[in-house]
């Protein structure tokens, strides 16, 4: 009990600045910790006392006294494992430090000072054999004394500010945090065991994309390929949620659900089918910025895949569904997503549990790309910068402009995420699906704005950087793929100096090619008689530039 005062009054959840009324939870947290950290004391003198007498059998009480403190301890170490080698690190980090789970948990702490204070006055006026000594008595009495103390200044809190059932109910909806083992989708599987499945992949998702966001800045796994992959794979998987709560819906009307919870299930669809095109525009905003490491390697991945391959069986009618042209089937008939009561709860949770998922993984993806653009990572191409045609670089660091087109992409999906999951929480609610308390802990974490101002950028991004007038002037005669322009009348001026550009590029590459097969000839005999080719390396194929790692 020591330790959750501890605890309590280390986290600091209840900030001194947030008025009188949490103050005085404030000032509870400290007497009470002091209180119980003095009874603690009294009871080492105690049970040193007794600890050098004959062992007597158990009895019930200290049977009892001795599984209430296992079931503390494991409580203690649920909600420490929000908080590995003492730092946040979980969704629900944010809510086991609010006000309002310290006020529950201070709370419980004075209801089990309520329980213990009789069991101390018993000891103390109990006659064991040999007789119990004057001074271990007056240890038991102060005991009991300070466990009336803490139980009286926490009721003192209590009328001050009032502790809410829904503040009791969100300290016990707290999970253990623990990644769940994956589980890969198969053939075969019926409407429970995707809906199960689908829960599983969003408590990953929700655990792996708050964790790698904050190592974004430095970690080759976050990539630009991940997350363009990550964006449209939420995109197919929202739309499936939506035609899935749209069949449960209309399934729901047929066996005798109330018409209000039907009509909540409908609205719910279109919300969260709607948030399909926040996630295809911030998909889009990556086909000009990239990362210095490329490839899908980002670890949600997996979990994302399974994620959706499982709404997209739910959603349509094939059982081998896969987000392949070949696998598109027509939606699934409602009677055979929703059959009765606890279906329809199945169902509606399992959408729950994706939309959430996404919603907290479009949050770490907001902190993680601008971790990435604090440190460097973003680069593009300088095809999408004035003076392109004069580029010798492959890629340049990515302007304030083009960050600030993504990061407003995503935080604006990140928003109509949030607003999705708040929908499904109401339809939750409504329905009783045990996916209620996912509220809980959205509601007690509040996203952060992050804006490019926060950011160091060149004073100009230029892609240009000839050193000479001979390396930036385009070939005076047109190539093939120029002179085809002209042929066909373009006289846009981009599109010119595009053609211009590929013209040089393969003579660039014809030059290359040269070099290699004249370095694997054999040497003649006679190496004085073979005159000099002279070939070298052309300036304008020299890569000057950062380039990304492959």
């Amino acid at each position: 009990m020591a330790r959750f005062a501890d605890d309590v009054a280390d986290k600091g959840g209840m900030a001194a600045d947030r008025g009188p009324l949490t103050n005085a939870w404030r000032q509870a947290a400290d007497e009470v910790r002091a209180a119980l950290r003095h009874a603690e004391e009294n009871l080492a003198h105690v049970t040193g006392y007794f600890g050098h007498r004959d062992p007597q059998p158990q009895h019930t009480l200290a049977i009892q006294l001795g599984q209430a403190a296992r079931l503390l301890a494991a409580g203690r170490d649920l909600l420490q494992t929000h908080f590995p080698g003492g730092a946040p690190s979980s969704s629900w980090s944010a809510a086991v430090c609010s006000p309002q789970v310290n006020q529950a948990l201070l709370n419980e702490l004075g209801s089990w000072c309520c329980l213990f204070s009789p069991v101390a006055d018993q000891l103390s006026i109990a006659r064991p054999r040999p007789k119990m000594p004057y001074p271990i008595r007056e240890n038991l009495n102060a005991v009991r004394r300070r466990l009336m103390a803490a139980d009286l200044t926490i009721r003192w809190a209590a009328e001050r500010t009032p502790v809410t059932a829904s503040d009791r109910q969100l300290l016990a909806a707290v999970p253990v945090h623990a990644m769940p083992s994956r589980l890969a989708p198969y053939a075969g599987e019926t409407v429970p065991q995707l809906c199960e499945g689908i829960a599983v992949s969003a408590e990953r998702l929700r655990i792996g994309a708050r964790k790698f966001a904050a190592d974004a800045q430095w970690s080759p796994l976050m990539t630009a390929a991940s997350w363009h992959w990550t964006a449209t794979a939420a995109a197919i998987t929202h739309d499936a949620c939506g035609i899935i709560l749209r069949s449960a819906s209309e399934g729901a009307r047929h066996f005798g659900v109330a018409a209000e919870l039907a009509g909540l299930v409908y609205d719910a669809s279109v919300v969260v089918g709607d948030v399909r095109r926040h996630w295809l525009i911030a998909a889009e905003a990556w086909d000009i910025v990239t990362t210095d490491a490329q490839g899908r390697v980002s670890p949600i991945v997996p979990d994302v895949s399974d994620m959706l391959v499982r709404a997209g069986r739910l959603a349509f009618a094939n059982p081998a569904w896969t987000p392949r042209f070949a696998h598109r089937a027509p939606p699934r008939d409602p009677g055979d997503l929703v059959a009765d009561g606890p279906a329809l709860v199945a169902v509606i949770t399992a959408a729950h549990h994706a939309v959430d998922g996404l919603a907290q993984a479009a949050d770490s993806d907001v902190q993680a790309i601008f971790g990435a653009a604090r440190g460097g990572r973003l680069y593009q191409s300088p095809l999408t910068l004035p003076g392109w045609e004069k580029a010798l670089e492959r890629y340049v660091p990515a302007g304030q402009q083009a960050v600030d087109r993504l990061l407003d992409s995503y935080q604006a999906t990140a928003r109509a995420a949030r607003r999705a999951a708040t929908v499904l929480d109401a339809v939750a609610r409504a329905a009783g699906a045990p996916s209620v308390y996912l509220s809980m802990a959205r509601s007690a974490h509040e996203p952060k704005t992050y804006t490019t101002g926060d950011l160091a950028f060149p004073a100009k991004v230029s892609p240009a950087r000839a050193s000479s007038p001979e390396e930036s002037r385009l070939p005076a005669r047109a190539g093939p793929m120029q002179g085809k322009v002209e042929r066909l009348g373009i006289s846009d001026k981009h599109v010119r100096l595009r053609a211009a550009l590929i013209d040089r590029s393969t003579d660039i590459l014809r030059t290359e090619v040269e070099l290699a097969l004249h370095a694997r000839r054999p040497a003649p005999a006679d190496a004085a008689e073979v005159p000099a080719l002279g070939l070298e390396r052309p300036p304008e194929a020299r890569v000057t530039g950062p380039a990304p790692r492959r």
